[in-house]
């Protein structure tokens, strides 16, 4: 099926970590508009030669430096976009970061930083892209969640606390905005094989392959999958609300 993303302005956050990457990959394989949004240039650089050497054309890629603690910085980025294309049609909340602590060590600085990278940014983007979609009475919005959201893990609290949110906040917008012809879907990573989970692989590798259905880790491609299905108004038009979990039957 194809996916009519053609042309689609895609907005992906974190875009320089692993699934940041495949999904800026995967988003330009289908001749959509892609604003990969970064705060290190030097990563950026790194992602903006790795595009092009793919032979992505540099006038789909449209990169913003934004810092998704500010609300000016994130309304500025918003209407450079919307000065640029007229428009937003698909948001990828894809920025965060694990904090591996047990609860009791955690200071309050952590819990903070936790919250903050995880949810409260999530919500500052959210709400500023919101109202061009709600002009545009079209959009969809893809969460990236975690699989810690709803299942097991010890040394997580912040990081599950702060996907737990994610996840209500998902289904609790997804009913404010239906009406206006926006879709809000969440996807739930398990083990997915980046930067981030390599120190999780080198401890605990070969148990978690053990216990997953497939007998191993994801890729990053196989989420950015999943997002593009979930962005689809061809593919997806009468899903919204809903949470995937995408991890080869580890929460099993």
């Amino acid at each position: 099926m194809h996916l009519d993303l053609q042309n689609e302005v895609v907005l992906i956050s974190g875009s320089t970590g692993g699934i940041g990457t495949a999904l800026c990959e995967a988003f330009l394989e289908e001749d959509a508009i892609v604003v990969p949004l970064y705060r290190n240039p030097e990563k950026y650089e790194i992602l903006h030669q790795r595009l092009l050497s793919k032979g992505f054309r540099d006038d789909r890629i449209f990169a913003q430096n934004v810092d998704l603690g500010s609300n000016l910085s994130i309304d500025s980025m918003v209407r450079n976009v919307k000065k640029r294309f007229g428009k937003i049609d698909v948001l990828v909340n894809n920025a965060g970061a694990s904090f591996e602590r047990p609860f009791l060590l955690l200071e309050e600085k952590d819990w903070q930083k936790g919250i903050d990278v995880n949810l409260n940014n999530t919500a500052r983007l959210l709400r500023s892209v919101l109202k061009l979609m709600f002009i545009a009475r079209k959009g969809a919005v893809v969460n990236i969640s975690s699989l810690l959201s709803h299942r097991y893990g010890r040394g997580v609290t912040v990081y599950a606390a702060s996907k737990a949110a994610v996840d209500r906040l998902t289904q609790a917008l997804a009913l404010e905005v239906g009406l206006k012809g926006i879709r809000i879907n969440a996807v739930c990573p398990g083990v997915i094989d980046t930067h981030m989970a390599e120190p999780l692989m080198e401890r605990y590798g070969d148990k978690i392959k053990q216990h997953s259905a497939l007998g191993r880790i994801g890729q990053p491609e196989e989420v950015a999958k999943a997002v593009l299905f979930l962005s689809s108004g061809k593919a997806a038009s009468f899903i919204t609300g809903h949470l995937l979990t995408i991890d080869g039957g580890q929460g099993i």
